[in-house]
C-alpha cells in the first residue's frame, strides 16, 4: 500500500488481507453476501475519498508552485534590497534592487562579503550588528552608509533576522538617503533657530490643555536660569519666577488664555533662578480645536532687560532735557517780559516826555500880544502839529500799556484782567465779563505775564473770529493750580485740527504756541469747541511748581 493513503483506508485494506490470509477463513463457510457487500462498499467509499484527497494534494502543489513564482517576482522586483548572508557575512542571495545599487550582476555578487560595500566609518557598527544577529537570533537594526566606486554614499537602514536553521542572515535594506538629508536640513534649521533665539534672547513655549503638559525651547531655560532637567509642567512654580508685583498679572493672563481663549502680550519684571533681576516680554496665543475649545496655548518669552534700561535712560534724558528746556523757556519768557517792561518804561518816560516837551515848545512859539503877517496860518499849523503830538503821545502810552501794563506789576493779575477787558471793549467792541473766586493769590512774575498774554490772545481771537459781542473770563484756584477759562457762544471751530496747527507767521500766539508756553510752565491747556457750538479754553498752571522751579 502507498504510504500516502488515508489511515482509514489502510486500516480497511489490512483488515481484508488479514481475513483472507487466515486458514480457518479459507476452509470455513463463506461469509454471507451482506457482509461482503458491506466491505466492498466501504472500500469504494474510501477509494473515492483517496482520489479526492489526491486531487486536493495536486491543487496544493500547484498553488505552492504559483506562490513560489509570485514570491520570486516579488523578491526580484521589490524596490527594497533583499539580501541573504551566510554566518561570515558573505552574500548568498540578493534581489535585483540590491544588485543594481551595488552595480554588479547577482551571480558575481554571490560569495562576496557585504561589508566590502559598507563605508569605513560604519564598518565596525555593521560587524557588531551581524554578530548580534548570529548570537541572539533576534531581529536587529542598524544604519550604515553604502559606498560604491565614486558615487555619493547611500544611507541605508538594515533590518535582519536569523533563519530557522541559523545558517543564514536574511536582511531587508531600505534606502534612507532622502530622510538623512532631510534630518541634516532639520538639524541645521534647529541649530539656526537656537542661535537666533539666543542672539535675540527669545524662547518659545507651549501648553497642551488636555494633558496639562508644557514644553520649552532651550532659550526659555536660559532666561529662567535653570538646568535642562527643570520640569516646565509645574506652572505655578514657573510663575513664581516673576517679580512678586507681576505674579498675579501673569497668572491671570495665562488663566484667561486657557479658559477664555484670550491672548496676551505683557512686559513684566522677572527674577532668574540665580537671582538676576530682569525684564521679560511674554506673549500667549491660543489654538482652538474643531469644536472651538482651547486646545493649545503657545507663545514666546523674550529678555528685554537691555531695552527697558535703554528706555529708562532715554526717559531720564528726555525728562532732564524737558526740565532744561522748561527752565530756558521760563528764563526767556522772564527776560522777554523784562525787556518789554524796559521798553514800555522807556516809551513812557523817554518818548512820551519828549513829545510833551515838544508840544510845550510849539505852544510857546505863538505870542498872543503880537501880530505879524502869516500869524494865523502859523497858529493853525502849530495846532495841527499839537494834535498829531497828542495822538502820538496817546499811541505811545497805549503801546506802553500793551507791552507791560503797570497794573500787572503793581496790583496783580485780576486788576490787570479788568483793565484788559476794558481795552478789548474799547478797541474791539467785545464786552468781557470777569468772574473771580475771590481767593487772594500771589503769583510768580513769569506766570503773571504768560497767563495775561495768553488771555489777551484768546480774547482777541474771540473778537476777530467768534462773531459774538460777549465773552467771559473765569479765574479760580483749585488743588494748588490757577485755573483760568475764556468762554464764548460763537461759531466755534475744529479744536482737534487747531490744536496741532503751527504758527502762521502773521503774529500772535495761536493755540500751538499757547500750548507750548503753558506746557513748559508745567501746565496744560484744554480746548472744547465744535463748529456752531461755541468755545471754551481752559488754562491750568501749577502755582507751587512754578514758584519753586521758575524763579530766576
Amino acid at each position: 500500500m502507498s504510504t500516502g493513503m488515508p489511515s482509514e483506508t489502510v486500516r480497511l485494506c489490512r483488515r481484508a488481507e488479514d481475513w483472507l490470509q487466515q486458514p480457518s477463513r479459507r476452509k470455513a463457510t463463506p461469509q454471507p453476501l451482506e457482509e461482503t457487500q458491506r466491505l466492498l462498499h466501504e472500500l469504494q467509499v474510501h477509494q473515492i475519498e483517496l482520489e479526492l484527497q489526491n486531487e486536493e494534494l495536486r491543487d496544493s502543489r500547484a498553488e505552492v508552485e504559483s506562490l513560489k513564482d509570485r514570491y520570486a517576482d516579488f523578491y526580484d522586483f521589490s524596490p527594497t534590497w533583499l539580501v541573504s548572508l551566510d554566518r561570515n557575512g558573505a552574500i548568498i542571495q540578493i534581489n535585483l534592487a540590491g544588485s543594481r545599487m551595488l552595480d554588479k550582476e547577482r551571480s558575481r555578487l554571490v560569495g562576496e562579503r557585504f561589508g566590502r560595500f559598507v563605508a569605513a566609518a560604519d564598518l565596525a557598527v555593521f560587524n557588531s550588528f551581524l554578530r548580534q544577529v548570529r548570537d541572539t537570533g533576534i531581529k536587529q537594526v542598524c544604519e550604515v552608509a553604502i559606498e560604491v566606486d565614486d558615487r555619493p554614499p547611500v544611507y541605508t537602514r538594515i533590518e535582519a533576522i536569523l533563519s530557522h536553521d541559523r545558517q543564514e542572515c536574511r536582511a531587508v535594506v531600505v534606502d534612507v538617503t532622502a530622510q538623512k538629508q532631510m534630518e541634516v536640513v532639520l538639524r541645521k534649521n534647529a541649530d539656526l533657530l537656537r542661535q537666533t533665539q539666543r542672539i535675540a534672547s527669545v524662547g518659545g513655549w507651549e501648553y497642551d490643555v488636555a494633558t496639562g503638559k508644557a514644553a520649552w525651547t532651550d532659550e526659555v531655560y536660559r532666561i529662567y536660569e535653570v538646568a535642562a532637567d527643570y520640569d516646565p509642567n509645574d506652572i505655578e512654580r514657573s510663575i513664581d519666577f516673576y517679580a512678586p508685583e507681576a505674579r498675579a498679572m501673569i497668572a491671570s493672563a495665562f488663566r484667561r488664555a486657557v479658559e477664555q481663549a484670550e491672548p496676551y502680550d505683557l512686559d513684566l519684571p522677572f527674577i532668574g533662578a540665580r537671582g538676576t533681576r530682569k525684564w521679560v516680554r511674554t506673549t500667549g496665543q491660543v489654538e482652538r480645536s474643531a469644536d472651538d475649545r482651547v486646545q493649545r496655548v503657545f507663545g514666546d518669552i523674550m529678555d528685554i532687560t537691555d531695552r527697558i534700561l535703554q528706555r529708562d535712560l532715554l526717559e531720564r534724558k528726555v525728562h532732564e532735557r524737558t526740565v532744561r528746556l522748561r527752565d530756558i523757556s521760563v528764563e526767556l519768557a522772564t527776560t522777554e517780559e523784562r525787556e518789554r517792561h524796559a521798553i514800555a518804561q522807556e516809551l513812557h518816560d523817554g518818548l512820551g516826555q519828549t513829545l510833551s516837551i515838544a508840544k510845550i515848545k510849539l505852544s510857546a512859539l505863538i505870542y498872543p500880544d503880537k501880530d505879524y503877517p502869516g500869524l494865523s496860518r502859523l497858529r493853525r499849523q502849530i495846532e495841527e502839529t499839537e494834535t498829531l503830538i497828542d495822538y502820538a503821545n496817546q499811541a505811545v502810552r497805549s503801546l506802553s500799556l500793551q507791552l507791560s501794563p503797570p497794573l500787572l506789576h503793581q496790583l496783580g493779575l485780576m486788576p490787570a484782567l479788568e483793565w484788559l477787558a476794558d481795552e478789548i471793549r474799547q478797541f474791539h467792541g467785545l464786552h468781557v465779563e470777569l468772574r473771580d473766586d475771590g481767593v487772594p493769590r500771589k503769583l510768580d512774575e513769569t506766570l503773571l505775564h504768560v497767563v495775561f498774554r495768553a488771555t489777551r490772545e484768546l480774547l482777541i481771537n474771540v473778537a476777530k473770529h467768534a462773531q459774538v459781542d460777549v465773552a467771559e473770563i473765569a479765574a479760580m484756584e483749585q488743588d494748588g493750580c490757577l485755573v483760568l477759562s475764556v468762554t464764548d457762544d460763537g461759531i466755534g471751530f475744529d479744536a482737534r485740527a487747531a490744536a496741532t496747527a503751527m504758527p502762521t507767521g502773521r503774529g500772535g500766539y495761536g493755540l500751538f504756541s499757547l500750548r507750548e508756553r503753558i506746557n513748559f510752565l508745567g501746565g496744560d491747556i484744554q480746548v472744547d469747541s465744535t463748529p456752531g457750538d461755541g468755545t471754551v479754553v481752559v488754562l491750568t498752571v501749577p502755582l507751587q511748581a512754578l514758584n519753586d522751579e521758575a524763579r530766576i
